[in-house]
């Protein structure tokens, strides 16, 4: 099996080999770690000519005596504040002096097989011998008594390279960590597309694209979690790229807090590319002989265009961040009573709701918020984690049962990080919540938020929901978080530490959920946050997928999972068939399209199934039967995006299964238009010598006409899909 790692000790250079990608480094003369190339995977060779030794300019500072080279001007792999770098760095460190110069240099490596994982952080693992190896460069300071370890993990069958830096203080004293990001890159160029996203609640992850411009551009969150109004990825596209050709890079931080992702162009036509945590919400003591691990970071390139990008992180995330039984299963098909009840429900509710439930074929059922303590709105109880003696006079150990005596699965709604003041939680521990003293505590949604990063706190409730899966039966839990980070402080840290609060808390939340997934192996977890306010890398690492918005209607949702889809693949995201008129826009989509639609990720339904008509019960039962028959597809297939609704007018995609033997194509009209052209769908991912046949409407096509020419689709009308279910034809 091929070395994955190349190491030339003569040349002081590092080649990384991964799916179709290298990524080289080599060490300067003077220390420094020098970026010399990310892109198509290239020979072994000497590849110092990539280093750039032009001056560019006089009036930069120069740090090698005899050198007109100065670091501002050159590409470095983990750059530093407190030099000649004047562009974002990735480290700066306060010394107890005042100071914060830091030198970096070179002063040795490992090479692992596999990966090594980082403590109390989800990252990226290994899941079989070879698939991937691990380089560990260490960087040292010898003045200042500051190691730092980089860490590369390349995959063999992936284009993605996954980095991480740990700092040790060698030291005597404290230092003061005020920045410690988890990568750079910098990118000889600056001709770039760049894509992120804007959002809000219920309107999540719509894409942006501009052309890059000179000065510092990018995404970032103060508000304690990846949030709703940019998704933590980025993607740099050449401007010939487009879904299938052309060159393209992506950035993802797998972490759940306040981030920040930057692109800074220089005078001199460089692009640097940064990902860490947010530094304006961070500060970090750290004593002597102690360590500092950043979250991971996945850089991604594809020459195959956008979808070739995508895939890479759809493999990575399924593969080798999502964790646990369901990882690469199809999930139950569920029913959340959110939409169908709201707060206004009892056990005989539930248990109607089950029995009907049962009839159209669903398997999972989950009562959603109004369970516990004396809530009938939102406006108390959170903290309160027992069962509400009024709606639920037997508790969840009865409910539990009535759920399971349908067999059907049984799940429930959770907002375990937030506290309400109308509680007995916050009457007993007013002291568990973040807070500054002597500060009013802002509300969000009528609720406060809890300190995560007090071990009292995580030990309750990990009390709160193993007794609740133990009592209950739990199959699945719903794992919402429904306000930002206001007033970011501890009541059991120093003045001096509270700048590592939110850190903290998100340190917190990942132990509580590595302490339940390990005990609760079986139980399936889906992270939600008002939506999708914290669909990321991190979360998947302890819940496989994540209610990707509270809009349920099918047009916005078009939109959202086209977004959702350029980095996480689509079994991460809930997708749910809701009544209509819709309760976000008032809109009627006929139930075909809220079925094809909701198809695109983990499936379900948003409603009251007693409240159906005969019509739509029929269509309900027919859905489930299609999506349990298909489900390995929409699992395991890969995805293409053919169409943006956003900038096309419709849209349209495939899961093509890993055999290349399946494909199912959907079709969504919003506006249709009699003047308009009916559209051609160029169907990536096929074989072109071969032959594909349609069986519900008798045709058959070639690879090459699918991909070439294009599929003449039928005409459904405004808000309609049509599905093409295409079999390769064997020979």
């Amino acid at each position: 099996m091929n070395k994955l790692i190349h190491i030339d000790e003569e040349r002081k250079q590092f080649k990384l080999d991964g799916g179709s990608a290298s990524y080289i480094m080599k060490v300067l003369d003077s220390g420094r770690l020098y970026h010399l190339y990310f892109g198509r995977q290239l020979p072994d060779d000497d590849y110092s000519f990539l280093v750039d030794t032009a001056p560019h300019s006089s009036i930069e500072a120069i740090e090698e005596e005899g050198s007109w080279v100065s670091e501002n001007c050159m590409r470095m792999e983990y750059p530093v504040f407190g030099r000649a770098d004047k562009k974002e760095t990735a480290l700066e460190i306060q010394f107890p002096d005042g100071s914060n110069v830091l030198t970096l240099r070179y002063k040795s490596y490992k090479t692992y097989e596999g990966t090594l994982g980082i403590e109390g952080l989800p990252a990226a693992y290994s899941i079989e011998k070879g698939d991937s190896e691990t380089l560990e460069i260490l960087l040292s300071d010898d003045d200042a008594a500051i190691d730092v370890y980089l860490y590369y993990t390349v995959w063999r069958d992936i284009s993605v390279i996954c980095r991480h830096a740990k700092i040790v203080n060698k030291g005597e004293s404290p230092v003061k960590i005020k920045r410690a990001l988890s990568a750079v890159l910098d990118l000889p160029d600056r001709d770039y597309i760049m894509t992120t996203n804007c959002g809000a609640w219920a309107s999540e992850r719509r894409i942006e694209r501009h052309e890059l411009f000179s000065g510092v551009q990018g995404i970032y969150s103060r508000r304690g979690n990846s949030s709703h109004a940019h998704n933590p990825f980025i993607v740099l596209q050449k401007k010939n790229t487009d879904e299938n050709s052309g060159d393209a890079y992506g950035a993802v931080l797998c972490y759940s807090g306040s981030y920040e992702m930057f692109c800074d162009t220089d005078p001199y036509g460089m692009t640097r590319l940064t990902a860490g945590i947010n530094h304006d919400c961070f500060e970090w003591i750290l004593d002597s002989g102690e360590s500092f691990e950043t979250p991971e970071a996945e850089l991604a390139f594809s020459h195959e265009g956008l979808n070739g990008l995508s895939q890479n992180f759809h493999t990575l995330m399924r593969d080798h961040i999502c964790r646990g039984k369901y990882k690469n299963e199809r999930r139950p098909v569920l029913l959340n009573t959110w939409e169908g009840c709201y707060f206004n429900f009892n056990e005989d509710t539930i248990e109607n709701i089950a029995n009907s439930a049962k009839e159209l074929g669903i398997e999972l059922l989950v009562v959603d918020d109004g369970w516990f303590g004396h809530r009938n709105g939102d406006n108390s109880s959170l903290g309160d984690w027992y069962p509400n003696s009024e709606k639920l006079p037997g508790g969840v150990e009865s409910l539990g049962k009535k759920v399971h005596a349908q067999g059907l699965k049984f799940g429930i709604w959770f907002e375990p990080e937030m506290i309400s003041p109308d509680s007995d939680l916050y009457r007993a521990h007013p002291e568990w919540t973040l807070c500054v003293k002597g500060k009013p505590i802002s509300q969000g949604r009528n609720q406060y938020v809890l300190d995560m990063s007090r071990q009292d706190v995580q030990d309750y409730l990990y009390d709160c929901i193993a007794e609740t899966i133990n009592k209950g039966g739990i199959d699945y839990i719903k794992w919402d978080y429904n306000r930002n980070f206001a007033e970011v402080g501890s009541e059991l840290l120093p003045p001096e530490r509270q700048g590592e609060v939110s850190h903290r808390f998100i340190l917190g939340l990942y132990s509580l959920l590595e302490r339940l997934n390990k005990d609760f192996p079986d139980v399936l977890f889906e992270s939600c946050s008002g939506g999708g306010g914290r669909f990321d890398a991190g979360m998947l690492y302890y819940m496989p997928q994540t209610w990707a918005s509270d809009d349920t209607d099918a047009i916005k949702r078009l939109e959202i999972q086209y977004g959702t889809s350029i980095v996480y693949p689509m079994s991460c995201m809930s997708a749910h068939i809701s009544v209509v008129p819709n309760h976000q826009t008032g809109r009627s989509v006929a139930f075909k399209t809220r079925k094809d639609v909701a198809f695109t990720g983990s499936f379900g339904f948003e409603l009251d199934p007693t409240k159906l008509s005969e019509s739509d019960r029929r269509e309900a039962k027919e859905a489930t039967e299609e999506y349990i028959a298909s489900g390995d597809l929409f699992v395991n297939g890969t995805y293409y995006r053919i169409a943006n609704p956003k900038d096309d007018g419709y849209g349209a995609w495939m899961f093509l299964s890993k055999d290349g033997n399946t494909a199912r194509v959907t079709y969504a009209t919003i506006d249709h238009s009699i003047e308009g052209p009916v559209p051609r769908l160029r169907i990536p991912g096929l074989d072109d010598k071969a032959k594909y046949r349609d069986e519900e409407r008798g045709r058959t096509y070639s690879g090459a006409y699918l991909k070439y020419a294009g599929l003449l689709t039928d005409i459904p009308g405004d808000r309609g899909t049509v599905v093409y279910n295409l079999k390769k034809v064997k020979e």
